[in-house]
């Protein structure tokens, strides 16, 4: 269960599987997302405050967000969340 456990190779170089999406776990509730067309999403999987219901959050795309952007991101939202705020309604009443 460590956390920054992605290299910035490994997530350049993952490639698609033709049957199915699948996920890279870098740690800390991140992931990165491959779908089988090879497009990566970094997903924050996190636990609603106060729903207690599990909800991921989008991100971005790889390489427009990259590895260490991601990580710093999630740091973020877990910041929030300890402090009973939920990331996905923080980023609606902010735009």
């Amino acid at each position: 269960r460590g956390i920054n456990k992605l290299s910035a190779l490994q997530v350049k170089k993952a490639k698609p599987d033709p049957d199915k999406m699948y996920k890279l776990s870098d740690g800390g509730n991140l992931y990165l997302r491959i779908d089988q067309s090879g497009s990566k999403y970094w997903i924050f999987n996190y636990t609603r405050p106060f729903l207690a219901k599990r909800n991921d959050l989008s991100l971005g795309t790889y390489p427009e967000v990259s590895l260490d952007d991601a990580r710093t991101i999630r740091d973020e939202y877990k910041k929030l969340i300890k402090q009973g705020i939920d990331p996905a309604m923080e980023r609606i009443e902010t735009k």
